[in-house]
């Protein structure tokens, strides 16, 4: 966040889940996930029960992904599939981080 200390941060939000099971994201979260009213966010829960939380891309922002990645309308992988693939790998890299510092084995 800009303008924040790292000695200023929370390391955690306490929120509160309502009736319908809805939670209202913290101010800190949003603005550090960059996610607006109409903005969507995934919660994926890794095996060893770690909470990712990520900010969903606009549509508007993946028009035309498949044309940054390197592939054109002739190859026969579909959007979809590249993005799952994104998102697995980024999944994995995610929980083999999170094992890392559990095992101190970075410096973060």
């Amino acid at each position: 966040m800009s303008g924040s200390d790292d000695s200023e941060r929370t390391p955690y939000e306490v929120v509160t889940v309502d009736r319908q099971g809805r939670v209202t994201l913290p101010e800190r979260v949003r603005e550090e996930l960059n996610v607006d009213t109409t903005g969507k966010v995934v919660f994926d829960v890794t095996d060893d029960g770690t909470v990712v939380v990520e900010r969903l891309p606009s549509a508007e922002e993946m028009c035309g992904f498949a044309a940054r990645t390197g592939t054109g309308t002739d190859e026969t992988r579909r959007a979809t599939e590249l993005l799952r693939e994104r998102r697995e790998r980024e999944r994995r890299t995610r929980e083999r981080r999170t094992r890392e510092r559990r095992l101190g084995l970075t410096d973060e």
